[in-house]
């Protein structure tokens, strides 16, 4: 699963200087409910020559009351591609040879068109088909913070205890990009986090049933590093790379 992958990345750095830039935050309010996304780039120092990209995201929405929480759940759509680079006689030869899970199935990561990010045939984000079986809710990943940030430390899970305050929040780490002999791992995508009524969600969907229901907010965020093989340097450019839609 992926929330497996995004703690071992940030076992892994933390033994490295990881620097935060200023996040962005869009937040509305819509009737009984605040859907807040908080998205924000960072840069992992192994060493002054192995620098890594990436970028999280945290989606949060708050309730009238604890009892209301489970009555909304997040669903997120992507686009756009992970691919490796190379140059050779001159030219930057692409390889399409990283892969993720989705729906079921461990796919490349690339991505032209938008569908559902999900790893299995549930849509609602940061969650799985038999959670509901498990915990008796939908919501048994969804978490909530002691501290009331998005502190580590203070995260606990919605399946072991409820919320003291009305609020639930999912994150995202879609990984990092970073040069190491010869190679760059870029990353090119752009996603859309939508806040739903946990009862207009269904229970399994297809990929590209993007229409399933009427969202009451939903935001834009987007991950993006592309390696310069001519300047050594990554950019961080707004848009597709042309690569993510062929």
């Amino acid at each position: 699963m992926r929330i497996i992958i995004i703690l071992m990345c940030l076992s892994f750095a933390a033994k490295a200087n990881v620097q935060f830039e200023a996040p962005k935050v869009q937040s509305a309010t819509v009737s009984d409910v605040k859907f807040t996304v908080t998205s924000q780039t960072y840069k992992i120092i192994f060493k002054s020559d192995e620098i890594s990209w990436g970028t999280r995201m945290f989606a949060k929405y708050e309730t009238k009351s604890t009892g209301q929480v489970e009555d909304y759940a997040v669903v997120q759509f992507i686009r756009g591609c992970h691919f490796n680079n190379y140059v050779e006689n001159g030219k930057i030869v692409y390889v399409d040879n990283i892969s993720r899970e989705f729906f079921n199935e461990m796919i490349t990561y690339k991505h032209p068109e938008w569908v559902i990010d999900s790893v299995d045939l549930d849509p609602m984000y940061n969650n799985t088909p038999e959670g509901f079986e498990k915990w008796n809710t939908r919501h048994g990943l969804y978490r909530w913070n002691r501290k009331h940030n998005f502190d580590q430390n203070g995260e606990v899970l919605f399946k072991d205890e409820k919320p003291k305050k009305p609020y639930l929040y999912v994150m995202d780490h879609p990984g990092t990009a970073f040069f190491q002999d010869r190679w760059a791992k870029n990353i090119s995508l752009e996603f859309k986090v939508c806040l739903y009524k946990t009862k207009d969600i269904p229970v399994t969907a297809a990929p590209n049933d993007l229409n399933f229901a009427k969202a009451v907010q939903c935001f834009d965020w987007n991950s993006s590093f592309i390696y310069d093989h001519f300047k050594s340097t990554f950019s961080r450019p707004t848009g597709l790379h042309p690569h993510c839609v062929k």
